[in-house]
C-alpha cells in the first residue's frame, strides 16, 4: 500500500481535490486550502522553493517536508507534477512510491479522457460537423493521447531511475562500511608507531604522521559516504532521549579542544545559565556540533577565537558557532548544504574537507525538525547556528 497523500492544486496552489489519501487521522480533507496551510508552519521556505521549482521546471521530486498531523508532525517526501493547468502534488513517505502513483493516476486520467472525447464525438457527429472540423478534432485526439503515452514513458523513466539510485546507495553503503575497519587498523598502527619516534629518523616519523594524517581523512570520509547513503535512502533513524545540552557541549569540546591546541585557538562556552532538557538523538546532535567546530578550527587562523553560545526562548534553544576565521564568499553560502560542495577557501593549516559534513548536519537537524542557518563576511569570520523545538514532538 502506497502511503500517503496525492492533491489537485489550481495555477495558485490551493487545494481543489484530493484524489489519494491513506492517512485518516489528518485535516487534509478540506478544500480551498493553500498548501502551505497544510504543512508545518516552519517550513514555508522550504514550500515556496517547491512551489517555484514546480512551476520553473513542471517536475520535481523528493523534497522533505515536515506536515501537521493534529497535534504532531510527520516528515514527507513532497514530489509535483505539471497537468495542463493544474498540479498534481504528491506527499509520501517514500519517495519510491512517486512512479508508480504518477503511472497510475495518469493512466485513470487518460481513461477519463477517452470517455470524454467518445461522449463529444457522438455529439458532434448528430450535429452533422463539416468533415474538416472532424479532421481537427481527430488531430487534437491524436495529440492527446502521444501526450499520455510520453507522459507514462516518463513514469517509467523515473521509476528505473529510482531503482539505479537505490542499487548506487547500496553499493556506496556496502563499499563505506567494508572500508571502515582497514582504514581504522591502518591510523591505529601508525599511531601506535608514532608513540615509539625515538626508534625513528625525522624523515620516517613524517612518513608516519603523513600516514595518520590520510587514513584519518579518509576514514572520515568513509563515515561521511556511510551517512550520506542512508540519507540518500531515507533512513535516518534517531533514537530519542532527555540530554541536558550543556553537558552534550561540554563533552564534545574534549575532542574539540585537543585540535583547537594544535593551533593555539581559543574555544569559548558560554553555558546557559539555567540547565536545558532536549528530546533528542544525542549522538547525532553530537556530530553536528563536532563538525560545526571543525570546521571554525579548520578554517581559523592560530591565536584566535571561538565561541559556543547557547539561546533559549519559549519554544526552540539555538545554539551558535561563531569564529574568526576566513568567512564564506556570499556567493557561495547558497550551497553550503549541498552535497560535495566546497567554498574556494583553504584550510589555514593545510586540513581537508569531503564536502558532506554541512549537508549531513542540515538533514539531522531537520530530521529533529530544527533548522540551520549560516551567516558570514569574507575576511570576517562566520556564524553557523542551528534551531531545536523545545517541545516533545512526536515522531512517526
Amino acid at each position: 500500500m502506497v502511503n500517503g497523500i496525492v492533491l489537485v492544486c489550481n495555477k495558485d496552489f490551493e487545494v481543489g481535490d484530493i484524489v489519494y489519501n491513506s492517512f485518516r487521522n489528518t485535516s487534509w480533507h478540506e478544500k480551498n486550502l493553500h498548501i502551505r496551510d497544510l504543512c508545518n508552519s516552519e517550513e514555508t521556505d522550504k514550500v515556496n522553493e517547491f512551489i517555484k521549482e514546480l512551476k520553473t521546471e513542471g517536475a520535481t521530486f523528493s523534497w522533505e517536508i515536515n506536515v501537521a498531523f493534529n497535534n504532531s508532525l510527520k516528515l514527507l517526501k513532497f514530489s509535483g507534477s505539471r497537468f495542463n493547468k493544474n498540479y498534481f502534488i504528491f506527499a509520501l513517505e517514500t519517495a519510491e512510491d512517486v512512479p508508480i502513483l504518477y503511472e497510475e493516476l495518469m493512466r485513470i486520467n487518460n481513461e477519463q479522457a477517452n470517455y470524454i472525447r467518445k461522449i463529444l464525438k457522438e455529439r458532434f457527429l448528430k450535429a452533422k460537423a463539416p468533415k474538416e472540423d472532424k479532421s481537427t478534432y481527430e488531430d487534437l485526439s491524436r495529440l492527446n493521447n502521444e501526450l499520455a503515452n510520453l507522459q507514462r514513458e516518463l513514469a517509467k523513466k523515473n521509476a528505473e531511475l529510482t531503482r539505479l539510485n537505490e542499487i548506487k546507495n547500496h553499493f556506496l553503503g556496502m563499499a563505506a562500511h567494508d572500508l571502515r575497519n582497514p582504514l581504522g587498523n591502518i591510523y591505529n598502527f601508525a599511531d601506535l608507531l608514532e608513540s615509539k619516534s625515538e626508534n625513528f629518523t625525522e624523515k620516517q616519523l613524517r612518513f608516519i604522521q603523513h600516514i595518520k594524517a590520510q587514513s584519518l581523512y579518509m576514514a572520515n570520509l568513509v563515515n561521511d559516504l556511510l551517512d550520506f547513503s542512508a540519507i540518500e535512502t531515507g533512513k535516518i533513524y534517531l533514537n530519542l532521549q532527555p540530554a541536558n545540552l550543556n553537558d552534550l557541549i561540554n563533552k564534545t569540546l574534549e575532542l574539540s579542544n585537543s585540535l583547537a591546541g594544535k593551533k593555539n585557538i581559543q574555544i569559548d562556552f558560554s553555558p546557559s545559565t539555567i540547565p536545558i532538557e532536549l528530546t533528542i538523538d544525542t549522538d547525532k546532535i553530537e556530530q553536528v556540533i563536532n563538525n560545526l567546530l571543525t570546521n571554525a578550527i579548520k578554517y581559523s587562523h592560530p591565536d584566535t577565537q571561538i565561541k559556543i553560545q547557547i539561546k533559549d526562548s519559549d519554544e526552540v534553544v539555538t545554539i551558535h558557532v561563531t569564529d574568526q576565521g576566513l568567512g564564506i564568499d556570499e556567493d557561495e553560502v547558497s550551497v553550503l548544504f549541498k552535497p560535495f560542495q566546497r567554498t574556494s577557501n583553504q584550510a589555514t593549516s593545510g586540513e581537508r574537507s569531503t564536502g558532506l559534513g554541512l549537508f549531513i548536519c542540515k538533514r539531522i537537524i531537520e530530521a529533529h525538525q530544527g533548522k540551520i542557518h549560516v551567516k558570514s563576511q569574507k575576511g570576517m569570520g562566520s556564524e553557523f547556528y542551528f534551531s531545536l523545538p523545545k517541545i516533545n514532538v512526536s515522531y512517526e
